[in-house]
């Protein structure tokens, strides 16, 4: 069986927005810190990630928020949203149906077993950038 780990991009600076002005010229000359990229395959065949890389620079999120992460798969997704006080809390219901939806969520920093249709989707998928041929182990 085949393993998918998400490609990790160095974006995470090393000092906080609000970080004083001493703290922004020390850290500032270190190396940004990677994080793992998201990836979701979605139901036309396509691929989207959470930042750009060399794999895939498509980041174009509509397709796949709002998401249910406990139905990733589900064409539509509910959600509730609840009026700050001190208005009167009363839950309003939000369905949104999306025309391509997530089918497969891979967590960027973990690796996800794959069935041999995805392996050959994620190595062939070139639109954006290069594949993931080489996130598969």
């Amino acid at each position: 069986m085949s393993v998918f780990t998400p490609p990790v991009v160095k974006l995470v600076p090393t000092f906080l927005e609000d970080s004083t002005q001493d703290q922004h010229d020390l850290w500032q000359h270190y190396e940004n810190r990677e994080r793992g990229v998201n990836v979701w395959i979605l139901s036309d065949n396509s691929v989207v990630q959470s930042d750009a890389s060399p794999e895939n620079s498509n980041t174009d999120m509509t397709a796949v928020y709002p998401w249910n992460p406990f139905d990733p798969a589900a064409p539509y997704v509910t959600s509730y949203y609840i009026d700050p006080l001190p208005a009167t809390q009363v839950p309003t219901a939000h369905t949104t149906s999306h025309d391509v939806y997530p089918v497969a969520f891979f967590q960027g920093g973990a690796s996800t077993p794959v069935t041999p249709a995805q392996v050959t989707l994620l190595t062939d998928y070139t639109a954006f950038g290069t594949g993931y041929g080489g996130c598969i182990s």
